[in-house]
């Protein structure tokens, strides 16, 4: 069986102890977008992307892509 991988957005939220609507309502962004963003079923729109490297700059936007 095929070990699924955390999304490196989801990662890097989870170690900064934020809960999805707390990130969301921080950087502006729909809860519900958020969520498609994490679980790698829609990518963000660039003004999204660049909102959620500016929060996490130790993500690429290469991290932010579809899984």
């Amino acid at each position: 069986m095929a070990e699924s991988r955390e999304h490196p957005l989801r990662k890097a939220r989870r170690k900064r102890g934020l809960s999805l609507e707390r990130l969301a309502d921080q950087i502006g962004i729909d809860i519900g977008a958020l969520s498609r963003y994490e679980r790698g079923l829609r990518a963000p729109s660039l003004e999204s992307a660049n909102r959620l490297l500016d929060f996490f700059p130790e993500l690429k936007l290469r991290d932010l892509r579809l899984q």
